[in-house]
């Protein structure tokens, strides 16, 4: 899905099938790609405040994208620094937010399925119990991680379109986009896992450094996917979420005109006329 030979206006958008690697393409194709990788691994060196500031950056793209903005993607800069930290807060919070249930199950289902494993070792053996513990644990995975993925991925589609706390934990309108999309997100979930796997063990390979132009690299593949499903949504009859206005970054704002220096003396009122 080219951005560029995208014909439809936001508010009439259609229904296309999702190109699941479209996301790495639309950021390799722009002509800031070498930067925008090289400033984003730079920024994810940086403690809690680094991702909060792509996550901001990742705002600003898909709402670019939304509007059909001429420059989807615009160039990372460090002039800038302070507009995505803002606008990235709202997603990094109701990301965290998000997570914590689905750790806590996760970590629970774990511990549930030691206690069976254990149980089952001491009646029938150690071999049958392990073989139970596999599968037990992989349906188990799936049956959380699977539901609570669709939900956050729907959560974060909100979060990174309103940048409004009220409207991502909208709980209702979060679960009827979840319900309408699910079947896409779980296929684009099932068909992203080995590229993610390829990505963060390319990453690890080059010495861990290429870790984050992995992850710079992901965060584009899966915001560009939360556009695709969003606008099928919208062409499905899906109700808009609501945007804030279009705002100018820092670096994309005109240069005030320099204020030139006057003579000494030029702002002087002129002498009284002689008298006759």
């Amino acid at each position: 899905m080219d951005i560029d030979n995208e014909a439809t206006s936001p508010g009439t958008p259609t229904i296309r099938p999702l190109q699941y690697l479209e996301g790495f393409r639309f950021f390799y194709r722009d002509a800031n790609f070498g930067n925008n990788l090289l400033i984003g691994s730079v920024f994810f060196l940086i403690p809690i405040v680094g991702p909060i500031v792509m996550m901001g950056f990742m705002c600003e793209v898909i709402q670019r994208l939304i509007r059909r903005h001429p420059q989807p993607i615009p160039k990372l800069q460090f002039g800038d620094f302070g507009d995505y930290l803002g606008r990235g807060v709202v997603p990094f919070v109701v990301n965290f937010v998000a997570t914590i249930p689905l750790v806590i199950l996760i970590y629970a289902m774990i511990f549930i399925v030691i206690l069976i494993t254990a149980g089952i070792a001491r009646s029938v053996g150690e071999a049958p119990a392990l073989l139970v513990g596999i599968v037990g644990g992989l349906v188990g995975y799936m049956a959380i991680v699977f539901p609570a993925s669709v939900l956050l991925f729907s959560v974060m589609t909100f979060a990174e379109i309103s940048e409004d706390f009220g409207t991502a934990f909208n709980f209702g309108r979060v679960m009827a986009y979840a319900k309408r999309n699910w079947k896409q997100i779980i296929i684009s979930m099932l068909v992203l896992i080995p590229v993610t796997f390829g990505l963060m063990l390319g990453g690890m390979i080059a010495c861990f450094i290429g870790l984050y132009p992995a992850i710079v690299i992901m965060q584009f593949i899966f915001v560009h996917l939360r556009w695709q499903i969003y606008e099928n949504d919208l062409a499905s009859g899906g109700q808009p979420i609501p945007m804030k206005p279009e705002r100018t970054l820092s670096s994309e704002r005109p240069a005030a005109a320099p204020v030139i220096p006057r003579p000494a003396g030029m702002n002087e009122p002129p002498p009284p006329a002689p008298q006759s």
